[in-house]
């Protein structure tokens, strides 16, 4: 007995003891049942931790630093 799947229209032979609706292919059971794909991973995983007070001056310090010397540069460059 011939059957047309209800979701891409193909006919086929349903066959005993094989998962499948009477009226779904068994491509289209097995397309619908895969677990969703899963979503990229950005190219740069960060740490989620909550960072430390010592991490947060130590990052400010830095940028200081940086904003100093460039500031010292363009008054040198004069």
């Amino acid at each position: 007995m011939v059957k047309t799947c209800r979701q891409c229209g193909v006919e086929f032979q349903p066959t005993p003891g094989k998962p499948g609706y009477i009226d779904e292919c068994l491509e289209c059971l097995t397309a619908r049942n895969l677990p969703p794909p899963k979503p990229p991973q950005p190219l740069w995983i960060y740490d989620k931790r909550p960072r430390s007070l010592t991490d947060i001056l130590l990052n400010v310090l830095i940028w200081l630093l940086l904003v100093i010397i460039m500031m010292y540069a363009c008054y040198k460059s004069r």
